[in-house]
């Protein structure tokens, strides 16, 4: 006798059978856009909407999807999607369009405004860069460099007291020290740098006779998730590098952004010797919380530590004009070595920097209040070669 048992067990699987879809919009006179490419994280699937701006994703599974709104001449949009059931999406872009104006030709000149701004791809691959060397690729922009990590923005022959640097809307104090002292600045903690030159510069605070270097950390976007990245950079002259992190989250009614940056190298070489006491250490932090109530009342607080330790060739450290001409005839300079080191000796230089920023916008209906407060403090060392172990003294 054969018997046969068979029995079942109820299998579950996730239905993946959601519909996402949506149309786009011109935000200023509502027309539908066409071409505008949709992009979902997640999946990988990107869809470009039609000529009535419309757009659709099918067979996608229950989840929270991010995705990507982008056009020409529109800045790109970032949507955050929990995906529950059928969605339409209802979304539009600023779109700008670039037309030639007509030109008028009169007998007075009007000098148009003067501003240059350093690209998203150049602020990623100058993370190991100073300030002054970053903005030296814009047009009349050029750098004084004293040493290896030290350097001044100079806008149009002008640099120092005559040139304005602004933080986050902080006129920074530490460009009184002179051509041997670089901003207390950490370029990583900027997302929009942009130099401003002329009568422009006459809406900015401070004297800027030559004009104006303008950071800005940006906007913190809208995503309940934590985001971060980090970025990281080896040289081989001088053995270092430098590594930079950030982490950001945004709610709808609070945000938060932290970061950091670590940078040090030893002695730089020639072909032939190692330029002793080269080395650099730097140690950045910034941090930013803005939190919103009922959209007229808005606080935002930053944070920033610049704290630095540059090491400074003791033949080049020259004080009379006999060692400036006998260090023009040399071919080997004073105080080299044939062993590398990550020691910085006197003469050497220690800054830390910290600015504090605290500001409330109340938004009502004739416009917007704004109030700001803001402080700096700069502790900079400097240390010679002194007698009787008198160099650990400042």
């Amino acid at each position: 006798m054969l018997l046969s048992f068979g029995w079942s067990l109820p299998v579950a699987a996730q239905t993946c059978l959601l519909t996402l879809d949506g149309t786009v919009k011109d935000a200023h006179d509502q027309s539908p856009m066409q071409e505008v490419s949709i992009f979902i994280t997640e999946t990988g699937i990107e869809r470009w909407t039609d000529g009535h701006g419309r757009f659709s994703f099918e067979n996608l599974c229950p989840g929270t999807y991010h995705a990507l709104v982008q056009h020409i001449g529109c800045p790109s949009e970032r949507v955050l999607v929990e995906l529950l059931k059928d969605t339409t999406l209802s979304l539009t872009l600023e779109h700008h369009e670039n037309m030639l104006h007509e030109v008028n030709v009169h007998a007075k000149h009007e000098d148009a405004i003067n501003e240059q701004s350093l690209s998203m791809l150049i602020l990623d691959n100058s993370a190991a860069k100073s300030l002054a060397a970053s903005v030296s690729g814009i047009a009349g922009v050029s750098m004084l460099g004293n040493g290896t990590d030290i350097g001044l923005p100079v806008v149009h022959g002008l640099s120092g007291n005559r040139l304005t640097l602004v933080n986050n809307g902080v006129v920074h104090t530490g460009q009184q020290w002179g051509a041997d002292h670089a901003p207390e600045i950490d370029l990583n903690s900027a997302r929009e740098v942009s130099v401003v030159s002329g009568a422009a510069g006459m809406r900015y605070p401070g004297t800027h006779m030559g004009g104006i270097v303008i950071l800005e950390s940006g906007q913190i976007p809208f995503d309940p998730h934590i985001h971060g990245k980090i970025r990281s950079i080896a040289e081989s002259n001088g053995l270092g590098g430098t590594i930079n992190g950030q982490l950001y989250q945004g709610f709808e009614t609070l945000q938060w952004r932290v970061g950091g940056t670590l940078k040090q190298f030893g002695d730089r070489h020639a072909p032939t010797y190692f330029l002793n006491n080269t080395g650099t250490r730097q140690a950045h932090a910034n941090a930013e919380l803005s939190k919103q109530w009922n959209n007229t009342l808005e606080w935002e607080g930053k944070y920033n530590y610049f704290s630095a330790e540059y090491g400074i060739m003791r033949g080049s450290h020259i004080g009379n004009i006999t060692d400036l001409q006998s260090a023009f005839s040399r071919e080997v300079p004073f105080f080299t070595d044939s062993v590398f080191s990550y020691e910085i000796e006197a003469p050497r230089q220690r800054v830390r920097h910290h600015q504090l920023k605290s500001g409330l916008k109340k938004h009502m209906e004739l416009g917007t209040l704004e109030w700001h407060i803001a402080g700096q403090r700069n502790q900079r060392r400097e240390y010679d070669v002194r007698r009787s172990g008198r160099s650990v003294i400042p």
